[in-house]
């Protein structure tokens, strides 16, 4: 009774709000215990503990910065001191605390204590500050909190603020401009109608907006004409529609806006919900239930009159994004939207009747209505932009672009059909949405009323073709008593006269739609300046339309480069590089401040000709597609000035310890110090180190994303757009169109396509890379991509990691003896290692890409690296792991082979219980494993079983407490798990027997091969033992060689381990065997008989010969005298032969066995599964 009376609690949180069913959330439990953590002393805050925690230690870095981040969320009185602390240990990438916050925030958002809500907005101002690498990924999570109600308009106005005081930030991030401006858009009606005091906001917002709408498309136009109340809105408006001479506002309609923009209105939870709903919810059924639910959680006017903003966005976002799904017991999508319609209908009429019931007479009711409810007016200008949700694409149809092939996916048709289902619905729905269509393409833009009418007539044909579920005569047939509107009906859209058909006026002057680099390269101009000027670009400037990422040519490059090309007779440069010790001296060649400023030109006059230096300033100052075709004649001009120059001969002295580099990328040394510059005088000359330094100015850009692209939303059907991608599911004319959009991808191209100068290209690569060590990687996947050929990528990049591991080993001390000093293959492996770590710092999904693709380009040189294998258990997730077991099983990659496996595999045993666990994953998915397992676990087995023979030491066991016990339980159940499914072999039979018996791992496996594999398990017993007793009884001095494991056995505790195994399978034996065969009569009988005797599957003269042994050693006599006793007077009960045929394959397999152990190229084989 006492349990009734239990009280539920919350848990307890200093950052969200929980109900008290609500278990604690991951991300608010994992910050609470790494902030617990510091405060009871386990990690120590002085600042030059906080430097070497950060160039070492990854697993206490991530812990204390989490730490940090709790503090700065939850003390506000000391907040700066900690963001001060996180940026000492970390610098400008925070990443793993950018993801933290993601997860926080998109899932918490609304249950985040006001207080932490304010410490987030303080965080996220200091990291624009700070230039932190990835805020863009941040400050995006922000701005889709921002959705239309009352609750978002604080936060809107805080980012309008921020961005005030920030305004490089959108510059720095094109993307996040576009962004921006599709949600501010989205959310002005309900901020200008509750802020309209904020000019100065809304000033800027429509500024950015009017220089960037056409980066955006037609859905920019259709948010506008919410607030074409606004004068300026309206000017703007009147300006683009009376001058459609120069095709900007037609161009800004055709381009569709992508579904990133239109998912910007709902918040995470709802496009969550509303994709599951869809996918999900079954006709009839469950359609009830799913949309009540829908409704009090996001469509409640009454008590959130500002939801009805939502309408509209969810209806454009359900047309557009979402797609049919092809089982038809789902709700479709103009279902859902009818029943959207409905509530909004039934709102207005509740509204209705409610202001009609404030009045006493029906006339001042009506005239209540029309003139003073504020709210009605709200709602109905709402139903209106839903309607035009729903039919925008309608004026806008391009019948040119549409799929022949009726069963392929449409854009066009995925967006229309919608209206055409709604007008066979419902009689209602038909005639109100006509009268829309009617009247719209007359009256919404004036001048292009003639293509919009004729669109919606192409359209209707088009479906009525498609989807005969409707005809012409069944729409007019609702107007047959209004004859006006009847015959308008008749004459623009159903008109049978085939008319003729006009296009949009073009011009021959090409527009620029959107760019990669830049979506501001061509911007329009405001209302005070000339109209005629609005979005034109010359005739003669060659520039490639850009819709979207997915509709770019894969020839981008070939036409960029081949743009702009300068003439033969470029710049020389015939100065020659003289370097004296004034300029030696100067530490403001390796001083990387220079890449966040101004390059300063005048102070290395003498290292950058005049060409160059003109090019690289109209480059910093263009943002056009022409920034690669420019960029391509820096280099090339760079390449001729650095064609004769050589690094200077300078002796140094090796100071490095011997053994592995510490850092291929020298990132121990402060780029001014005097070792920096002396090592790496050794190996580029100054003049290359100098236009190192400009191309990282000029490429600033290219190291701040992510290099692996995303999956939309709409194609791959994810619950939110911030899901981690299997770069399996990329195709790869996406992958190569990621790397095109970098502008390092031009020095990357030129290095394979220009061999005359590829030296110089991967020198000035190389000189770059010790300031900016990300381009090894960036490298490393352009390789993966661009170049199919694996032989070709590989010479490439080995001649970029030639000189810079050459750089690091000449600087290494010789080893003492006996140790060896490294290959360069070990090098080269360790530089991998190096690129790979500081890959899965940045980007995981990339490095897992990048991992994969390394095994594949050298899929031998890798196989067994421990240090490799090490940074892929600590980094991969189970499904990941999932992912590379599938690749393993179809021989897509390989991680081992066999050759001194057990050594990793001894290696592995400190690894933590969840690493050990995949590692063996990952092994046992290889062929190998399961075939030629006999000699492979023979190894494994005696180095698990014999402490003596690991690698680990005893000092290595001394520091774990829980080694000794568990160091091998792990790797003993894995290795039984793999042996259970097959067949004994002598050698793993006899290895068994060599080594004391333990209860998880030797008994178990001999009792199981026992019981299923009888027969086989005994004869192998035979031959050990009969080998075994020979070699005890053999007095000469000459070692007898004997198979695998027999001579292990031959030791002071061999005996003692054989009985230890003899006692245990014959007791288990005679137990099975008695209860198998007597009755419950026989068994009562033979209790008061002999039950002492045993069955021994052994023949009676190895019986007595073993017999013979034991009686030598009177000690182990004594010990097991009980045993020992039945054991001598049991009964041999010898299985039977093998047939002559299977006796010729199991010695034949023997042989092979000894030799391959013996040989040094082992061959492989299969072994005969039959007992």
């Amino acid at each position: 009774m006492a349990s009734n009376n239990i009280k539920l609690t919350s848990p307890d949180s200093k950052l969200l709000l929980y109900n008290p069913i609500e278990l604690k959330d991951p991300s608010d439990a994992y910050l609470e215990s790494c902030f617990a953590a510091i405060q009871q002393n386990r990690y120590t805050m002085d600042s030059n503990i906080l430097l070497q925690i950060g160039q070492s230690n990854k697993k206490h870095k991530e812990h204390i910065s989490h730490a940090l981040l709790y503090g700065i969320l939850t003390d506000m009185n000391n907040k700066a001191k900690y963001f001060h602390d996180l940026l000492l240990l970390n610098g400008t990438n925070l990443s793993s605390i950018i993801s933290t916050l993601e997860a926080l925030i998109i899932k918490n958002w609304r249950r985040i204590h006001d207080s932490v809500r304010q410490q987030l907005l303080w965080l996220l101002r200091e990291t624009l500050t700070a230039n932190i690498d990835g805020i863009d990924r941040l400050y995006y999570v922000f701005l889709r909190q921002i959705n239309p109600h009352e609750q978002c308009l604080d936060l809107c106005e805080t980012i309008l603020e921020l961005l005030l005081a920030h305004p490089l930030f959108l510059k720095t991030y094109p993307e996040m401009m576009l962004l921006t401006i599709y949600t501010f858009l989205s959310i002005f009606p309900i901020y200008i109608r509750r802020r309209s005091q904020q000019q100065r906001q809304i000033d800027f917002i429509l500024t950015l907006t009017r220089e960037n709408i056409h980066c955006i498309g037609r859905d920019a136009m259709r948010l506008l004409t919410q607030i074409g109340h606004i004068r300026e809105i309206d000017l703007f408006l009147k300006h683009l529609s009376l001058n459609t001479s120069n095709d900007y506002l037609p161009k800004i309609l055709l381009l569709q806006t992508e579904p990133k923009y239109l998912a910007l209105p709902l918040s995470f939870d709802l496009e969550k919900q509303l994709q599951f709903l869809l996918d999900n919810c079954r006709i009839n059924s469950q359609e009830k239930y799913y949309f009540e639910w829908f409704q009090s959680q996001y469509f409640n006017f009454k008590q959130h009159p500002d939801s009805i903003y939502l309408c509209s966005h969810i209806i454009r976002y359900v047309c557009v994004v979402c797609r049919n799904q092809p089982n038809t017991n789902r709700v479709t999508r103009w279902t859902f939207i009818s029943w959207l319609l409905t509530q909004l209908y039934n709102y207005q009429q509740s509204l209705q009747q409610s202001l009609m019931s404030a009045s006493q007479t029906a006339s001042n009711a009506a005239a209540f209505i029309t003139s003073s409810s504020p709210q009605l007016m709200q709602i109905n200008e709402q139903i209106i932009q839903c309607r035009l949700a729903i039919y925008y694409d309608w004026f806008l149809f391009d019948s040119n672009n549409l799929q022949q092939i009726t069963n392929e996916f449409d854009a066009q048709l995925n967006s229309t059909i919608v209206g055409y289902h709604l007008l066979a619905i419902s009689y209602y729905h038909a005639k109100q949405m006509l009268l829309f269509l009617l009247h719209t393409s007359e009256n919404f833009i004036v001048s292009l009323k003639p293509y919009i009418q004729q669109n919606v007539a192409r359209l209707f044909m088009e479906l009525f073709q498609r989807m005969p579920i409707l005809n012409s005569q069944q729409l007019l047939q609702m107007f047959t008593h209004d004859r006006d509107t009847y015959q308008r009906l008749l004459t623009t859209f159903f008109s049978l006269q085939s008319s003729t058909t006009t296009s949009v006026p073009m011009n021959d002057e090409i527009i620029l739609i959107n760019d990669d680099n830049n979506p501001n390269a061509v911007m329009p101009t405001t209302v005070d300046e000339e109209s005629n000027d609005i979005m034109i670009m010359p005739v003669n400037t060659t520039v490639v339309p850009h819709f979207s990422d997915d509709e770019e040519d894969d020839d981008e490059y070939e036409n960029r480069a081949s743009s702009l090309n300068m003439s033969d007779h470029d710049y020389d440069d015939d100065d020659i590089l003289m370097i004296n010790e004034e300029s030696k001296a100067s530490v403001d060649i390796y001083n990387t401040n220079i890449l966040r400023t101004d390059f300063p030109f005048d102070r290395f006059r003498s290292f950058i000709n005049d060409r160059v230096q003109q090019m690289a300033l109209a480059y910093s100052v263009s943002m056009n597609r022409n920034r690669f075709s420019l960029l391509t004649q820096i280099y090339k001009q760079i390449a001729l000035s650095l064609s004769d120059k050589r690094p200077l001969i300078l002796k140094t002295q090796a100071s490095d310890p011997a053994g592995p580099i510490s850092s291929y990328a020298m990132i121990k040394f402060e780029k001014g110090s005097d070792k920096f510059q002396a090592r790496l005088l050794t190996m580029l000359d100054e003049q290359t180190i100098v236009n190192g330094l400009l191309c990282l100015w000029l490429l600033k850009d290219s190291f701040q994303n992510r290099l692996l692209p995303s999956l939309r939303v709409s194609q791959s059907n994810k619950n939110n757009s911030i899901l981690e991608n299997n770069f399996r599911d990329i195709p790869p004319q996406k992958l190569k169109r990621s790397i095109k959009q970098l502008p390092i991808f031009v020095l990357f191209r030129l290095i394979k396509d220009e061999l005359q100068n590829q030296t110089v290209y991967i020198k000035l690569l190389q000189s770059m890379y010790f300031f900016q060590p990300e381009l090894a990687y960036i490298f490393l996947y352009y390789l993966s991509t661009d170049i199919d050929d694996s032989k070709t990528a590989t010479e490439i990049f080995e001649k970029f990691a030639h000189n810079i591991i050459k750089l690091s080993s000449s600087h290494r001390k010789p080893p003492i003896p006996p140790a060896k000093m490294p290959t360069y293959d070990q090098d080269f492996i360790d530089f991998i290692h190096e690129i790979l770590s500081s890959c899965e710092q940045d980007d995981t999904e990339t490095f897992l890409y990048l991992f994969s693709f390394v095994y594949r380009l050298y899929s031998k040189k890798f196989l067994n690296n421990i240090k490799l294998i090490r940074l892929l258990l600590h980094t991969i997730n189970h499904s990941e792991l999932e992912q590379f077991m599938c690749d393993i099983l179809k021989h897509q990659l390989q991680l081992f082979n066999s050759h001194k496996l057990y050594s990793i595999v001894d290696q592995t045993l400190l690894f933590p219980p969840n690493e050990q666990e995949d590692f063996w994953k990952l092994l046992g998915a290889h062929d190998f494993v399961q075939n030629d397992y006999e000699q492979l676990f023979t190894n494994i087995i005696e180095h698990l079983l014999n402490q003596t023979k690991s690698v680990i030491g005893e000092q290595r066991l001394a520091k774990s407490m829980h080694y000794t016990t568990y160091r091998n339980t792990i790797a003993l159940n894995n290795v039984y798990d793999i042996l259970k499914t097959k067949v004994p072999t002598y050698g793993i039979v006899c290895c068994l027997f060599a080594h004391e018996l333990t209860s998880n791992f030797s008994e178990k496996l001999c009792l199981l091969w026992h019981e299923q594999h009888h027969d086989a398990f005994w004869r192998h017993l035979e031959r050990i033992l009969q080998k075994w007793i020979q070699r005890e009884n053999d007095h000469t001095e000459k070692k007898i060689d004997y198979k695998i494991g027999t001579i292990k056995m031959a030791n002071e505790n061999g005996l003692k381990y054989i009985l230890q195994h003899l006692e245990i399978l014959l007791q288990t034996k005679n137990t099975v065997a008695n209860h198998n065969k007597m009755d419950q009569d026989e068994l009562n009988d033979c209790l008061t008989i002999d039950e002492t005797v045993l069955n021994i599957p052994l023949s009676k003269a190895t019986v007595k010969a073993l017999i013979g042994c034991i009686h030598k050693h009177d000690q182990i006599y004594s010990e097991n005298k009980t045993f020992i006793d039945r054991f001598e007077n049991g009964n041999s009960i010898l299985p039977p032969p093998l047939p002559a045929a299977a006796a010729a394959v199991a010695t034949s397999v023997t042989t092979t066995t000894t030799a391959s152990s013996s040989s040094s190229s082992v061959k492989r084989r299969k072994l005969d599964t039959k007992s």
